[in-house]
């Protein structure tokens, strides 16, 4: 009974990070298309503030919320810099270098969860698990085909941005055994509201019309995703859930071709389907491993 409990909670976590990365992938489309009118500081900060409305009532509500007594806060107030400062090089790495090198760089993610869980998490690492996660991250290479023809400072930036979103991954799952969900979620936005507000008298072009409603249309499906993703890294170890980041550039490919048109070559299947089949792979064996 404890080994199918603990299989059906490792199933829900997988479920819940795909979901988790599906959302991020349509928040990232809408983001992407708000920063051609305005800055990225301002979709930011928008991001961070309607997750910070959303979590501080819920919060307070179930009585989770008191700054000073919260245990371990320093640990939850580093967590959220981890996540807003990756997403924050991210962004600023796109204009440095294309958009499918940067995709490639911060994909070292699951491969900084698999070094570093045995040592913070205490999570196994068998060589399975390590293996399944190179066959995924060069599934990813397959898709994008990113082209490092010249050394560009951008490219550290994004490489930085996926060692942060690793790190964040480990903070995420070693802090869910301690908090709830929204506790984390709002320390997240307040880091995100306060960090990046101090930039946004120089970032800012007023909103109009309808745009208002995409900027909150973008706070709402990040916090949603926010949430999937302590969830998930709640009912499953990081080193079996962190391999499906990658279905990010699956979603991503699907929205290119009906959104925009694009349509990936052969080499790109070969990676969609390599992506898939290990990260099924992973998550059957390491279940059934529990």
């Amino acid at each position: 009974m404890a080994n199918s409990n603990q299989q059906s909670r490792i199933i829900a976590g997988i479920l819940l990070m795909i979901c988790c990365i599906t959302l991020f992938s349509i928040k990232d489309a809408i983001a992407k298309h708000l920063s051609d009118t305005y800055p990225v500081i301002e979709i930011l900060f928008f991001q961070y503030l309607v997750m910070m409305v959303i979590v501080l009532p819920i919060t307070v509500f179930k009585g989770n919320w008191n700054f000073y007594q919260q245990p371990d806060k320093i640990s939850l107030l580093f967590r959220g810099f981890l996540g807003v400062s990756a997403v924050g090089l991210l962004f600023y790495s796109f204009s440095m270098i294309p958009l499918a090198d940067a995709t490639a760089l911060i994909f070292v993610s699951p491969i900084v969860v698999t070094i570093l869980s045995p040592y913070f998490l205490g999570e196994k690492v068998g060589l399975i698990s390590w293996l399944t996660t190179l066959v995924g991250f060069i599934g990813v290479l397959l898709i994008i085909q990113p082209g490092f023809e010249t050394f560009n400072v951008g490219t550290l930036v994004a490489l930085l941005s996926g060692i942060l979103f690793g790190l964040y991954g480990i903070a995420t799952r070693k802090l869910t055994f301690q908090h709830r969900t929204e506790v984390m979620m709002l320390y997240t936005s307040l880091v995100g509201v306060f960090a990046v507000g101090v930039f946004l008298p120089f970032n800012w072009d007023m909103p109009v019309g309808l745009d208002w409603l995409v900027i909150v249309l973008v706070g709402l499906i990040s916090s949603s995703g926010h949430a999937l993703m302590v969830l998930s890294y709640a009912n499953a170890p990081a080193t079996i859930v962190t391999p499906f980041l990658y279905t990010s550039i699956i979603v991503a490919t699907a929205l290119g071709y009906y959104v925009f048109g694009d349509f990936p070559n052969l080499v790109a299947w070969i990676g969609i389907i390599i992506i898939i089949a290990s990260g099924i792979y992973l998550g059957i064996r390491e279940s059934s491993a529990q």
